[in-house]
């Protein structure tokens, strides 16, 4: 199934991005890791880093299965539509699937997919907490977003969906992780 939704090439290589721009933080630094004095047992050292390994390989198939979740979404959206509903637009859903790797080379957090009756598709991510990122994207290329942190909202429009994300939502991801974690 993972080579119809993309192949995993593109998937290693978008998630790769996410895992070392991100998921580092919460692991040991290597500094950290090979801060070990001298007199220390090799093997000791060994299974620091057989452990790291082994959670960084974790967190990178747990962003792998994100974006593989985002895709099945994406290309099953016509599993979604009633019979009076307008689809999405082929551009729109080329333009929707890259913004998907798009926002997954700054998040690791998981996205939905979603379909309007108007022709529209709804890129969105939430917390627990109630905290949310949602794009709504039209089929002539704008986005409208709308941030909600803290129960604070703020939105943003953009004319071109090539152009995301940009800092504004890169921040605000961020910060919803923050907050989540």
């Amino acid at each position: 199934m993972l080579e119809t939704l993309a192949t995993e090439h593109e998937i290693k290589s978008h998630s790769n991005k996410s895992i070392k721009s991100k998921d580092f933080r919460k692991a040991i630094t290597l500094s950290e890791m090979t801060n070990v004095s001298e007199s220390d047992d090799r093997n000791a050292v060994v299974k620091t880093l057989d452990f790291w390994i082994s959670s960084l390989r974790e967190l990178y198939q747990e962003n792998r299965k994100h974006l593989s979740n985002a895709l099945s979404q994406l290309h099953n959206i016509d599993e979604q539509f009633e019979p009076d509903d307008i689809r999405p637009t082929q551009s729109l859903l080329k333009n929707v699937e890259s913004l998907i790797y798009r926002l997954f080379d700054v998040s690791d957090l998981p996205f939905d997919v979603l379909a309007t009756p108007e022709g529209d598709v709804i890129v969105s991510c939430s917390t627990q907490l109630d905290n949310m990122l949602f794009l709504e994207c039209a089929p002539k290329g704008n986005v409208y977003c709308m941030v909600k942190i803290d129960g604070e909202r703020t939105r943003q429009s953009y004319l071109d969906i090539s152009k995301i994300p940009d800092s504004y939502i890169a921040n605000s991801v961020k910060l919803i992780h923050r907050v989540q974690d």
